[in-house]
């Protein structure tokens, strides 16, 4: 994230978190003033446009699931176990409505889970592991655990980085913005995950996903 608001700086982003907008108004000119709080402070910003995204969150208003014994958690979502059955027997759920991940591909594989599962085929869907995308420029892509998760399972890990600005083809493509981060236990050295910054990162964290899923080391 501090890399991406660094280069973002660059390109004359600027990034306001922990910010609250308190008013927007149209100016003369047609743009869009902006005043919000910060820390205390009141500031304005100018755009040509404003976008408001509130996020998401699992939408089960209105299925009377508590009439068929299904349980839901504290945000809404379904409740599921390892084989994504509900608390009602033979009632399954994938997807964003499980409140797991808000993914199609992590959906995908509960599909398939829940197929093998109804064909008698248990196969175990714990600690799969789904690699996630942003498409920033550069692109960012993660998949595994990551410090903060390794620091609370108390996981011994090391830290390894290789900036893009030394690899030969990033440089011949003039986007050497980035690097590559891998996380391995400090013992097995065994790779538990990574970060990747920089050009092709959605099709280069496959390799990643890979190595944190059969457990390579490195």
């Amino acid at each position: 994230a501090a890399a991406i608001e660094k280069e973002a700086c660059k390109q004359s982003i600027f990034i306001y978190t922990s910010a609250r907008v308190t008013g927007i108004q149209k100016s003369v000119s047609g743009q869009a003033v902006v005043t919000f709080e910060q820390n205390g402070q009141v500031s304005v910003a100018t755009a040509d446009s404003v976008l408001t995204a509130t996020g998401r969150r699992p939408y089960t208003q209105g299925l009377n699931l508590d009439a068929a014994g299904i349980q839901l958690l504290e945000q809404g979502g379904v409740q599921t176990d390892t084989w994504m059955e509900t608390s009602a027997p033979g009632i399954y759920a994938i997807g964003d409505v499980t409140g797991k991940s808000s993914l199609a591909h992590a959906a995908s594989w509960q599909g398939m889970t829940v197929v093998d599962v109804i064909r008698g085929n248990c196969r175990k869907n714990q600690d799969v592991v789904v690699p996630s995308v942003i498409f920033t420029s550069p692109e960012t892509a993660i998949a595994g655990l990551t410090e903060e998760e390794c620091q609370s399972r108390g996981i011994p890990y090391i830290v390894s980085r290789f900036p893009f600005s030394a690899n030969g083809k990033a440089r011949i493509m003039a986007e050497t913005q980035g690097f590559v981060k891998l996380l391995c236990h400090k013992d097995t050295r065994e790779i538990l995950g990574g970060a990747i910054l920089g050009p092709d990162a959605s099709a280069l964290v496959s390799t990643l996903t890979t190595a944190v899923t059969n457990r390579l080391t490195d």
